[in-house]
């Protein structure tokens, strides 16, 4: 039902003491159109009461500290409140026990919780329109009965102005304004039920003109109205009104429109000039109908309740026999005098007598005198208070002593109106070995917890003075520290974030990077790669660059590490910022350092290999033909004066043969210092270089060339034969190598690709000895031409030298 805003709105008086966790109901009600007001206990309810007059009262069974049917009762013994209905809220699960005691206080009905919107507004709805109705119709017999005093005068005034028909027709005219102003409708007939008077009202009900209904009898409008006129029946119910003068009888009417209603007919008996009248006050019952018909479905749904509930308890009295011919412990019926009336027990035989040997006797006939005075004690106390708990008995038993503990509840009594009891004793025997037990082992365990408190007091007093120091370290390191929850939230974050980014505490707690710096470029980077680590977490490593103090972008290393708690579950991650920004600078200045430095290198290698082939011209020419000028002169010498001199002869014999050691020791130098097959191009080079290794140090060299190769740089064609030169050294001296390879094709982007191989005993190229420069020279020289070097060896597997050279640009053609 959806109120209408512009009409009176229902007011709801809630009792609950947590109005939040209802606050779903309370929004359903007020959009319905109700008004709510709530409180938190029953006395403020009464007073709430008193001041705003609600229609219906709403209570939570379950209010800490009061009883909300105590609360009920007194709503119903007050007299302003007594007539408002009252609704409980009850859990499902104790429904079966407290809805009778709730019908009982005077609630008229019950919701189960969980609520369900739907059905609380049709209950709530319902209840209010029926309070309304019988509000309703009590106003209208209160309206009914003050108007019959008016009624009975103006009778009175009419067999008046019967008797005196020299009354003026202004009284007539009073009367039948009188008649015209009362809102229930009102009728005159005569004895055969021909209609003489109608008010208003007829005419608006029926929907009849006055001078329609005037032409018209009873029995049009009136279902019920006796067919035989002249009939036993008319003219006893015509007696029963004149004797009687007042009769109130129900009845059906119908409308022009062809609709019936039930109607309420008060029917007065008067006289008039020898002419009998009946004066009728009709009323509308059709809402009483309903609301009596909803009553009565309601009684029979409330009978029905009670016949189920009636049903449950028969059942439950079934099942609480079988439970106690079903228990171990023994329980008995014993009257004020302590004489046993009734016992059940599945273990007679653990009594001192049998079952029939007790009944008729008294305990003290049956125990010993201290239990029997606790028995006794315990039955005194369970008639003033109703029960008694815990107090325990010694018996002796055939299988040794045992303790016993007794639960005393006072139950209905006999037919002489004696008080009897039920007694239940439970074996307590090794309950109270085992609490001696446990107090024993409690006094240890106090003794253990004792010293583990002192110790854990001295752990406290460590880890917070660690933690404080914690505290101290991370609020003033110059790096970044955050802490993320499980969803991306910052959940900490220290000082130095905070300057960086002139923000307050409460501008970062409880959001996400993205949230914080929306317009950041490399946020999402940042963001995502924290998400990461929350989902996977495995620690991650980036770079991010943001905005520093003065304007300038900085660049921070941060690292994140997964947080986990006692259980290894993920609960977060913790970011470390390192302000990178003077490395990376560092970094980029001594990588512009290093390029200058290859820059350097490789001028320098290339002046030195220009200078080695300057030197090896001049020895080659200059010195060369010095020393065979020496050798010839030398020669003519020995022709000329050999024969005269034989000393002489001897002599320059040696010297010849040394002038022949040093042509070819000029030769040996100017070939090292620049080989004359680097002249014919690096191919022939190879060649040479592999034949002179192959003859030199008896290893097997295999070379796998191309035919031609276009236009290698002298700088290029000098580094790769240099790098050949330096690995075949390293085969023979290092590697003790039987055989060696050498690979060298030019590559589809003009890149040069050397590989040189041997079988060697390998070695580590992570650990090289230190004094040995010879790869870390072949390697800068490569690099200073914007080349690579790799080396793939391990030892015992032999060694692959890896050589990319990008073209350096030349005019040199090599053919094979």
């Amino acid at each position: 039902m959806q109120m209408n805003s512009e009409l009176y709105r229902p007011i709801i008086l809630v009792v609950d003491d947590t109005p939040t966790k209802i606050t779903e109901v309370i929004n359903a009600l007020e959009s319905h159109g109700y008004r709510v007001v709530t409180t938190a206990n029953g006395k403020k309810a009464l007073y709430l009461a008193h001041q705003i007059c609600p229609d219906l009262i709403l209570v939570n069974l379950i209010i800490p500290g009061e009883d909300s049917i105590e609360v009920c009762r007194y709503f119903k013994s007050d007299t302003q409140t007594r007539d408002i209905p009252i609704i409980f809220m009850i859990p499902e699960a104790t429904i079966n026990e407290y809805k009778t005691k709730c019908f009982t206080a005077g609630c008229i009905d019950y919701i189960t919780t969980p609520i369900c919107l739907d059905e609380i507004t049709l209950r709530l709805t319902t209840h209010i329109e029926l309070t309304a109705a019988r509000r309703e119709l009590n106003n209208r017999n209160a309206q009914l009965k003050a108007c019959r005093p008016e009624l009975s005068n103006s009778k009175q005034q009419l067999h008046a102005e019967a008797r005196l028909p020299s009354h003026a027709a202004a009284q007539l005219a009073l009367k039948r304004f009188v008649l015209e102003r009362i809102h229930e409708a009102t009728f005159l007939v005569d004895e055969a039920g021909q209609i003489h008077y109608i008010n208003q009202a007829v005419c608006n009900r029926l929907g009849y003109t006055q001078e329609e209904l005037l032409k018209m009898n009873l029995k049009d409008i009136d279902l019920n109205w006796p067919v035989g006129l002249q009939g036993k029946e008319w003219i006893t119910y015509w007696d029963k009104i004149r004797e009687e003068g007042e009769v109130t009888f129900e009845t059906q009417h119908i409308t022009r429109s062809g609709e019936i209603f039930p109607v309420e007919v008060t029917a007065y008996y008067f006289e008039n000039n020898s002419s009998n009248n009946i004066l009728g006050l009709v009323r509308d019952i059709s809402k009483r109908k309903q609301t009596q018909a909803e009553l009565h479905q309601y009684r029979e749904h409330l009978e029905e309740l009670v016949t189920e509930r009636t049903e449950s308890l028969n059942r439950a009295l079934k099942f609480t026999e079988g439970v106690i011919n079903a228990i171990p412990d023994l329980l008995v019926e014993l009257d004020q005098y302590g004489r046993y009336l009734n016992i059940w027990t599945c273990f007679q035989e653990d009594l001192a007598a049998q079952r029939e040997g007790l009944l008729g006797k008294t305990v003290g006939e049956v125990l010993s005198p201290e239990a029997a005075t606790t028995v006794m004690s315990a039955l005194a106390e369970a008639s003033t208070v109703s029960t008694s708990f815990g107090k325990r008995i010694l018996i002796d038993l055939p299988t040794g002593p045992s303790w016993f503990e007794l639960s005393v509840s006072q139950c209905p009594g006999s037919t002489n109106g004696e008080p009897h009891f039920l007694v239940l004793s439970r074996d307590i025997s090794e309950r109270i070995r085992a609490e001696e037990e446990i107090c024993r082992m409690n006094s240890e365990l106090g003794q253990r917890v004792r010293v583990r408190t002192a110790q854990l007091e001295v752990l406290n007093n460590e880890l917070r003075t660690s933690e404080i120091q914690y505290r101290s370290l991370v609020e003033n390191l110059p790096d970044n520290v955050i802490r993320y929850n499980s969803f991306g939230q910052i959940m900490y974050c220290n000082l130095n974030f905070l300057r960086l980014f002139s923000l307050t505490i409460e501008d970062v707690l409880g959001k996400t990077p993205c949230e914080i710096f929306p317009d950041l470029v490399s946020i999402k980077i940042y963001q995502a790669a924290m998400l990461r680590v929350i989902t996977s977490g495995q620690s991650e490593q980036i770079e991010s660059e943001v905005p520093g103090y003065n304007g300038k972008r900085r660049t921070y290393q941060v690292r994140f590490v997964a947080e986990r708690d006692v259980n290894g579950t993920i609960t977060g991650a913790l970011s470390i910022g390192h302000d990178i920004t003077e490395q990376v600078i560092t970094e980029c200045q001594l990588a512009e350092s290093h390029a200058k430095l290859r820059s350097l290198l490789a001028r320098r290698e290339a002046d030195l290999d220009e200078e080695r082939r300057r030197i090896a011209r001049e020895m080659h020419d200059e010195l060369g033909q010095l020393l065979n000028a020496l050798k010839l002169g030398i020669s003519t010498l020995k022709m000329q004066f050999g024969q005269e001199f034989p000393a002489l002869e001897t002599k320059v014999n040696d010297l010849l043969t040394l002038a022949d050691q040093a042509i070819r020791s000029v030769r040996t130098v100017s070939t090292q210092l620049r080989p004359p097959a680097l002249d014919m191009g690096i191919i022939p080079a190879l060649q040479w270089l592999a034949d002179e290794f192959q003859q030199l140090s008896g290893v097997t060299c295999q070379l796998r060339l191309p035919y031609f190769l276009y236009n290698i740089n002298e700088l290029c064609a000098m580094t790769l034969f240099r790098s050949v030169q330096e690995a075949l050294t390293n085969a023979a001296r290092h590697a003790d190598a039987s055989h060696v390879q050498i690979n060298l094709n030019r590559q589809s982007d003009g890149t040069y690709f050397l590989k040189i191989c041997d079988d060697g005993i390998g070695f580590d190229p992570t650990n090289i000895p230190p004094g040995h420069f010879g790869l870390i020279g072949m390697r800068e020289r490569i690099n200073s031409l914007g080349g690579t070097l790799e080396i793939d060896s391990d030892l015992g597997t032999g060694t692959c030298i890896h050589i990319y050279l990008p073209d350096q640009g030349g005019s040199e053609v090599c053919e094979l």
